[in-house]
């Protein structure tokens, strides 16, 4: 019995904002809350306005260049790498507006390793590397 009055009071709870009408926040609430200079419109006019448009835009490039050298003897190494992320945003919330955002970036590294060997032998190695991207996307505001 406990767990159908329970019942009935969660159900009456989650109705009681439905069943209220506009649905407003009393004046007493909103100032309470620093919003006294707030005024409740209905929702007739707030279908003017609601979901008329916004559209963002975002790119995002990330790349990794990455070296490992190593001598012959396997007992000198050299390793090296280099991370490169870059970012683009845009946004709006002017109906009717486009958004198109490009972007393209490009990184690279190189390093060497020189080892000369006690018996005077020489061992020299050169890395080099490159990467990037781009991205490109379209956002509409309807």
């Amino acid at each position: 019995m406990r767990n159908v009055v329970a019942l009935v009071v969660l159900l009456g709870l989650v109705a009681l904002p439905a069943l209220a009408g506009e649905g407003n926040v009393p004046q007493a609430t909103l100032a309470s809350l620093g919003l006294g200079d707030l005024k409740p419109m209905s929702d007739a006019e707030g279908m003017q306005v609601r979901g008329q448009s916004s559209s963002h835009a975002f790119v995002r490039i990330t790349s990794l260049v990455f070296g490992q050298l190593l001598t012959p003897d396997t007992k000198n190494f050299l390793v090296n790498s280099s991370v490169s992320e870059v970012d683009a945003n845009a946004e709006t919330t002017a109906s009717g507006e486009t958004l198109t955002l490009s972007f393209g970036h490009g990184h690279g590294m190189d390093f060497s390793l020189e080892v000369t060997y006690p018996d005077t032998t020489t061992f020299m190695g050169y890395v080099f590397g490159h990467a990037g991207g781009g991205g490109h996307v379209s956002a509409f505001a309807p």
